[in-house]
């Protein structure tokens, strides 16, 4: 007995999927992230005040040539 391929739930099942995919796209919020450069010289207020508005820590960056060290900080844009 030969596989016979059922066009009708082929089809079916192609919409259903194309539907799933599309929902989750459309129910994803991408926001694009901001960046954000402070001197490594912050108080523990000032460092939790940033997390409290969103911020992370993502590179801190070395002092050079008579320059402070700094923090990279990002959060999805607001």
């Amino acid at each position: 007995m030969k596989n016979k391929i059922n066009i009708k739930s082929l089809a079916f099942g192609a919409a259903l999927g194309a539907a799933i995919v599309l929902s989750v796209g459309a129910a994803t919020d991408h926001k694009k992230p901001e960046y954000r450069q402070v001197p490594i010289q912050q108080s523990d207020e000032s460092l939790n005040k940033l997390a409290d508005e969103g911020w992370t820590v993502v590179c801190t960056g070395a002092p050079q040539h008579g320059n402070s060290g700094f923090y990279i900080l990002t959060r999805a844009k607001q």
